[in-house]
């Protein structure tokens, strides 16, 4: 017989994985069925075992009804009691596992979208600290440059009081000399 190839990944949700909180899969050194691929639970708390649980009792209790109504137990009790089980156990494991994969697909999406929100925290850290950091350095440009053209606004006043004054007293020199003209002229015309 030609052996089957194992997987090698023996992670959550794959056919390698062994739950080791469960002694059946360990016991066995596989999962027993394809909806172990995706738990993590003891036994006492398993779907399966939880089935093997009320198939027991069903089966029993089929017996029993069928012993007290009949007073014997016959192969027609026995292939009706099995079908019933057989059919009671694919059904329970078809939703067991339709759940199971649902409940690992939803926890694996909450774990991708833990991670997403803590890449886009330490991104937007980055990005803020970023901010701040341009932020501060315009503001320090700003302040520079401020300081520049308070400077240059002072120079301009300066040169512009001196311009002002060097009217004024252009003004005050062009009267003088308009005054001492006219006194020569008074002079002249005196004399």
């Amino acid at each position: 017989m030609e052996k089957l190839k194992q997987p090698t990944s023996k992670t959550i949700g794959t056919p390698a994985y062994i739950n080791k909180n469960c002694w059946l899969a360990t016991a066995l050194g596989y999962p027993p069925v394809k909806r172990c691929w995706f738990c993590e639970l003891r036994f006492r708390h398993c779907a399966f075992a939880r089935y093997l649980g009320i198939s027991l009792f069903l089966v029993l209790l089929a017996f029993a009804i069928a012993l007290i109504g009949d007073g014997r137990i016959s192969q027609s009790h026995i292939l009706i009691i099995f079908v019933l089980v057989l059919t009671y156990g694919y059904f329970t494991t078809k939703s067991t596992e339709q759940i199971i994969e649902a409940n690992f697909a939803e926890k694996q999406t909450r774990i991708a979208l833990e991670k997403a929100k803590v890449s886009l925290e330490i991104k937007v850290a980055e990005r803020t600290s970023e901010l701040e950091s341009l932020t501060k350095t315009l503001g320090q440009k700003v302040d520079m440059r401020t300081t520049e053209l308070e400077e240059k606004l002072e120079e301009l006043e300066k040169i512009n009081k001196f311009a002002v004054d060097r009217e004024l007293r252009m003004v005050e020199l062009k009267e003088k000399i308009r005054k001492l003209e006219e006194e020569l002229e008074k002079a002249k015309t005196n004399a």
